[in-house]
């Protein structure tokens, strides 16, 4: 149980900073957004040594929980490190122009749906 959580902490983490850093090169924070995005980076290529992905299968669903995680919640951090509301939606490419569509309570639903799929792909691959 302990190394599921570690597992899911990191992976949280992972989405955190890059959504933070997203938000503070936007919001003007250039070196803090910058330093995040390292910190990202270096996360990602530790991830694979520290929690011993070595078959393509394990690598593949640490990256469906990430994209998974990122998904469910890497908009709401993106909008709190930029200064937005938190529901706010650009409308500027491709994944905002898809979610403007997306009643707020089916936009819940999805993201809650990735939220479960991602924690699921840990408890049942990578611990």
């Amino acid at each position: 149980m302990r190394n599921l959580i570690i597992i899911l902490a990191y992976i949280i983490a992972m989405v955190v900073a890059g959504a933070v850093a997203d938000g503070f090169d936007n919001a003007g924070l250039q070196s803090w957004g910058h330093l995040l995005e390292t910190l990202e980076i270096a996360m990602l290529f530790s991830f694979i040594f520290l929690f011993k992905i070595v078959t393509w299968d394990k690598f593949l669903f640490a990256l469906g929980a990430y994209i998974c995680f990122r998904v469910a919640g890497f908009d709401y951090m993106y909008n709190w490190a930029a200064g937005n509301l938190w529901s706010y939606m650009g409308g500027q490419n491709f994944w905002d122009m898809f979610l403007v569509k997306v009643p707020p309570h089916g936009l819940v639903f999805i993201r809650t749906i990735f939220l479960a799929t991602g924690t699921a792909f840990v408890i049942k691959e990578l611990k």
